[in-house]
């Protein structure tokens, strides 16, 4: 059993998975989300048997959380992996719980890192200057398998059905929202500015903009000019279709959240803006994939976006 995150952090877990799989053909390997929509967004990309949505919105109760625990138990797993990163407490509690023969994690790091490997088995040291793909890899040799350095397979990919549809125009993408939980708001560039940007794509390159919104979004939702009608769209669907909408844009833009990692997944040229987080260890990664980064987000510019964004396009 694994536990793992979001859906960023699912997404980025996919070359570990592939890994996992070829080195033990034969194991019944369980993924562990956070949520519902995790799990159906990623049942067709990750080579596992099977994937347990821990829903905490919906297991919010003491009853319901010790139903949960007694599922995992009852499963009688081998082994269970705290993947990277590995210091948020409910993933660690998890694997404590599952009643897993042995336990993994990573050690160092942060206090509470280091507090939460005293629980676990078999460690391997967290290195900080490593991608959180990268961390994951680290983890394989502790259950036998001696991972390839072939950069190609490090690159996560999301199977899309059917090929792109063309709407006769360039179409850009973007995602001016954000999840709301776990300090995840200080990710969102100001939707004022996401605006502008789409409006200067639809003014200086004739584009047709979709702007995608999701569950926690509707604060990040702008105005649009009557001119634009037809050209700035605002897409509203479960997560599991949104990888199909974005595969039809030549362009995305976004925040770092889900959205930007399944747009470089898909191959799709992906700009992602980044704030407070480190993009050392948690830009999407892609063969086509520019980072913006700035702690003060406010301080980034429209221009700087479009231009970035432009650079991606040649």
């Amino acid at each position: 059993m694994l536990a793992v995150s979001g859906i960023g952090e699912n997404i980025m877990l996919i070359p570990f998975l592939l890994r996992l799989r070829e080195g033990l053909p034969g194991a019944y390997i369980a993924l562990a989300v956070r949520s519902e929509a995790a799990a159906r967004l990623i049942k067709n990309a990750c080579p596992v048997d099977e994937i347990i949505a821990c829903d905490y919105g919906i297991q919010n109760t003491l009853f319901k959380k010790l139903s949960l625990i007694r599922e995992l138990r009852g499963r009688k797993f081998d082994v269970a992996i705290n993947t990277f990163p590995s210091s948020r407490p409910d993933k660690a509690v998890l694997c404590l719980l599952s009643g897993a023969k042995a336990r993994i994690s990573h050690s160092g790091g942060p206090a509470i890192t280091r507090i939460l490997s005293a629980f676990f088995d078999l460690k391997v040291r967290a290195d900080s200057g490593l991608h959180d793909i990268e961390q994951n890899l680290r983890l394989l040799p502790l259950v036998g398998i001696i991972p390839d350095a072939n950069a190609l397979r490090d690159i996560p990919h999301i199977p899309v059905n059917g090929r792109p549809v063309s709407s006769g125009q360039f179409t850009v993408g973007m995602h001016p929202g954000s999840s709301r939980q776990f300090g995840m708001l200080l990710k969102r560039w100001p939707h004022e500015k996401f605006a502008a940007l789409a409006m200067k794509f639809a003014d200086e390159k004739g584009a047709r903009v979709l702007v995608f919104i999701g569950p926690d979004d509707d604060d990040a939702v702008f105005a649009v000019e009557d001119k634009y009608a037809g050209r700035i769209l605002f897409v509203r669907k479960p997560i599991e279709e949104i990888p199909a909408e974005i595969n039809n844009c030549g362009l995305f833009i976004g925040n770092d959240s889900a959205l930007v990692h399944i747009s470089a997944a898909l191959g799709v040229p992906t700009v992602a803006i980044f704030g407070p987080s480190d993009p050392a260890r948690t830009r999407p990664r892609g063969r086509n994939v520019s980072v913006v980064s700035n702690a003060d987000l406010n301080s980034l510019s429209v221009s700087e976006i479009f231009e970035a964004a432009c650079r991606g396009l040649r």
